[in-house]
């Protein structure tokens, strides 16, 4: 019975995500907000920088309309303490935009693009990245993936690089 109301309400969710809007007003209220906050402590040995920080994480990322979503993600990270000056500027950036992008997804034609700052995870490619791609997965075995990337970005949660 228990298994049976977890798989129902699984169902419904991914119903809600995947729903589109009818309307820009709609698509952007309904959109998805998540973030976090966290600490962070490096003791580090000879000349690697000895910090410590608070990182918070905050995301939108709106509903599909017509196939179309935009998204944006930002993290920000004050320093608690560093062991001497200087060591937590040479690891840490104060505020990055993570996210900012554009993205069209037609799953009846399997014709995609996303333009802006995104997480790419190409063979090739991975990270966030300032970049344009377009995916074409119509053809039986053969998925086509262009990727034109302007600068890549490595961001996790204990580092941050613009």
């Amino acid at each position: 019975m228990l298994g049976k109301l977890i798989l129902y309400l699984a169902f419904v969710l991914a119903q809600i995500a995947l729903a589109e809007s009818r309307t820009p007003q709609e698509a952007l209220k309904n959109g998805v907000i998540r973030g976090h906050i966290g600490a962070f402590f490096q003791q580090a040995t000879r000349d690697d920088p000895t910090y410590g920080d608070i990182n918070g994480f905050l995301a939108y990322e709106s509903q599909k309309l017509l196939g179309y979503k935009i998204g944006a993600s930002t993290w920000i990270v004050p320093k608690l303490y560093q062991g001497k000056v200087g060591d937590f500027d040479r690891a840490q950036n104060y505020f990055v935009i993570s996210d900012l992008y554009v993205d069209f997804n037609n799953q009846y034609q399997k014709f995609g693009f996303s333009f802006g700052r995104y997480k790419i995870n190409e063979e090739w490619i991975t990270h966030q990245n300032e970049a344009l791609s377009v995916s074409y997965d119509k053809l039986n075995n053969i998925s086509l993936s262009f990727v034109w990337s302007l600068r890549n970005a490595y961001t996790s949660n204990y580092f941050l690089s613009g």
